[in-house]
């Protein structure tokens, strides 16, 4: 098919927090309350009419057992965008988010655009991790962070966000100023100057700040 821009999003975090769940709520439009495990990697396709363009978004969604780390590296050396997922009713998998973004961070070295989503907010009885909490890591990380339940169908149209990002991160800015675009992919233009390099450095500081944003929804 034909489109303007393509992006890969690689979906982490541990496993039983709701990967599944909810980017198939975001994809199909549909939810189901059987737990199936992710085995290694699952694959997703979904396009979007952006800004008078289409976006073809190629979706892995990777495996959180330990066991499938190495592959898992494999294709987040190659994605754009990461979303991050953890369970507001377990802990460990709050924690566990520094852990999957240290491993990014080793193997890639290039801008990467993050969201961090806290599913499950609908199990208030349960939860361990407080909004406070969610809200605090991502203003040290800079990230966009919004609570969401696959259940109640409280997504926040989480692929739409990120997807606008994406645009603004890889293609609106940079194609202006390096002009090259490949495979839809802008390419890094290696003799851009310093004082340009600065300039977008100091944008994307700007970007950041304005992402630090959070929704606590209150449902029945």
């Amino acid at each position: 098919m034909e489109y303007d821009y393509k992006f890969k999003i690689g979906i982490i975090g541990d496993c039983n927090v709701g990967k599944s769940s909810l980017i198939k709520r975001e994809v199909y439009g549909d939810f189901s309350d059987i737990y199936y495990k992710t085995i290694a990697i699952e694959y997703y396709s979904k396009v979007k009419k952006m800004r008078d363009k289409v976006i073809l978004l190629d979706i892995w969604e990777l495996s959180g057992n330990p066991s499938y780390i190495e592959l898992a590296k494999a294709y987040l050396t190659h994605v754009q965008g990461i979303i991050l997922i953890y369970d507001v009713t377990n802990k460990e998998s709050f924690k566990n988010i520094t852990k999957w973004i240290k491993l990014i961070e080793e193997i890639r070295t290039n801008n990467i655009t993050y969201m961090l989503l806290a599913n499950k907010i609908d199990k208030k009885e349960d939860r361990v991790v407080k909004l406070t909490e969610g809200i605090k890591f991502s203003l040290k990380k800079k990230i966009v962070y919004f609570e969401v339940s696959a259940l109640k169908n409280i997504t926040m149209d989480f692929l739409n966000i990120i997807t606008n990002y994406l645009i603004d991160d890889n293609c609106l800015d940079n194609s202006i100023e390096d002009g090259i675009i490949e495979d839809n992919i802008i390419e890094e233009n290696k003799m851009a100057s310093i004082d340009i390099s600065k300039n977008k450095k100091e944008q994307k500081k700007i970007k950041e700040k304005e992402r630090v944003k959070w929704c606590n929804c209150c449902f029945m």
